[in-house]
């Protein structure tokens, strides 16, 4: 079995009137870690919604999970959405031409607009996929426990990343890698594009999925790490507000 070495650099505890802990992430070997992916390790979360953090009705209507502990394999995630370029090498590879769409004034760094079909494509096309949302959910905490957003709970401003903008001047977003990574170095885990996950299902005949971590549309509450929205899968309008990252299970 392939075995992945680690070394703990930090773990405190705080002591606050939630008992919150701080789960300082682990470094892990980086020589078999796929380029511009990150590993994140198996274990123990904390996910989803405290009852104190929202409306009851949210969790009982489905809109939010509750607070639960979930063990989550450990995986590699892309530590950026995926950009442009990216894109590019993918549509000049295999032709691909529906549901993804750029600004021109974009550069190549910029997140590409993808709708959900457009990005399982591309995810299969690299041999990757789209992570589940306790993937999703449990990457973008970055070894926070308790935490609303990937920086702590700190109400979000224009220095955490690309939000809550909606007259900014067109391409809206940023390049990627604009504001701080999270704790396990991920950029964007909030804001600049919403990121699909890998979730489906149906409604009158449309096939919708759910997208997280609020996009440079939003502010506060989509950001949130437990937060999610839905949208169509296929339906080109909505790519305005959507994009991804991949992941890869990690082999023995």
């Amino acid at each position: 079995m392939k075995k992945h070495l680690y070394i703990i650099f930090l773990v405190a505890i705080f002591s606050c009137d939630d008992a919150e802990q701080m789960l300082t992430p682990l470094i892990p070997d980086t020589s078999e870690v796929p380029v511009g992916m990150v590993l994140i390790p198996a274990g123990e979360v904390l996910l989803g919604a405290p009852v104190s953090d929202v409306h009851v009705e949210q969790i009982t209507h489905g809109i939010v999970d509750p607070e639960r502990i979930v063990f989550v394999d450990a995986f590699y995630i892309d530590t950026h959405e995926v950009t442009i370029a990216e894109y590019q090498d993918f549509v000049e590879a295999t032709g691909y031409n529906q549901g993804y769409h750029w600004w021109r004034e974009s550069t190549p760094r910029h997140p590409v607009f993808a709708s959900y079909l457009a990005a399982r494509a591309y995810a299969e096309w690299a041999g990757k996929r789209l992570p589940t949302a306790d993937e999703w959910e449990k990457a973008a905490r970055g070894g926070l426990v308790g935490k609303r957003y990937p920086w702590g709970n700190d109400t979000p401003t224009e220095a955490h990343g690309k939000i809550g903008n909606r007259n900014a001047p067109r391409p809206y977003t940023a390049p990627v890698g604009s504001y701080p990574p999270n704790g396990y170095g991920l950029y964007d885990m909030a804001g600049n594009l919403a990121e699909w996950v890998d979730e489906e299902y149906k409604i009158y005949g449309d096939t919708w999925s759910f997208v997280r971590g609020g996009s440079w549309f939003n502010a506060d509450w989509f950001l949130r790490n437990y937060a999610r929205d839905t949208l169509i899968a296929s339906h080109p309008m909505h790519g305005y507000i959507a994009g991804f990252r991949c992941v890869a299970d990690v082999t023995d």
